[in-house]
């Protein structure tokens, strides 16, 4: 067991709230034999991608569920996608508060993502010096769906960490968009509100 090295005395526990922190998916506790005395624990978290139009994404669920032994039913089209910015720039931000908490604790907390997800926010916050390292605090685990058997299980890909000030010099060091270029696009609103041709 990648926490503790065996799971022996080991409780979970979920929801664990800290005022000014959120609360903690998941916590693992391992406690001495027979005593209420602990022996170390660890966070764990789970982050997974969000959807945009839910209410028809429950729509389609149903309608497969319902439709799904006859194989003419008429296809429909349902507004439903994914939010990947929205999931990625929340959980970021959850990364750092609890990361500075579990960093001053000297106890490790473990970020479980699908790999789309987390290749998703390295590559917006441009993150670097992810190398796996057991020591530090902040480890994510990422794992993707394989098809076994006709059923879909989570299989471990890679895992990488990083310490605050990584995840903190990468959130403070983003591209700056140019503000001509913004004033351009405010410049075509403005055309398309009113109907002006801009001159200089």
């Amino acid at each position: 067991m990648q926490a503790f090295g065996d799971s022996n005395n080991v409780l979970l526990f979920s929801e664990i709230r800290i005022k000014n922190v959120g609360s903690f998916d998941f916590v693992l506790v391992k406690h001495k034999p027979l005593s209420s005395d602990i022996e170390d624990f660890c966070v764990v978290e789970f982050q997974s991608d969000s959807t945009t139009g839910t209410g028809e994404l429950v729509e389609a669920l149903k309608d497969f569920m319902k439709n799904n032994k006859n194989p003419n039913a008429q296809e429909k089209h349902y507004a439903f996608g994914m939010n990947t910015y929205n999931t990625i720039k929340l959980s970021y931000i959850q990364m750092l508060v609890k990361a500075q908490v579990l960093e001053s604790w000297n106890k490790k907390i473990f970020w479980v993502m699908q790999n789309f997800v987390f290749d998703n926010m390295v590559s917006r916050f441009h993150l670097n010096n992810l190398e796996f390292d057991e020591n530090v605090t902040t480890q994510y685990h990422i794992y993707d769906l394989e098809k076994s058997n006709h059923l879909y299980q989570l299989s471990l890909k890679s895992k990488y960490s990083s310490t605050v000030s990584n995840l903190l010099k990468a959130f403070t060091h983003q591209s700056i968009p140019s503000k001509e270029e913004f004033i351009k696009l405010l410049q075509q609103k403005i055309n398309l509100k009113v109907g002006l041709t801009l001159t200089k």
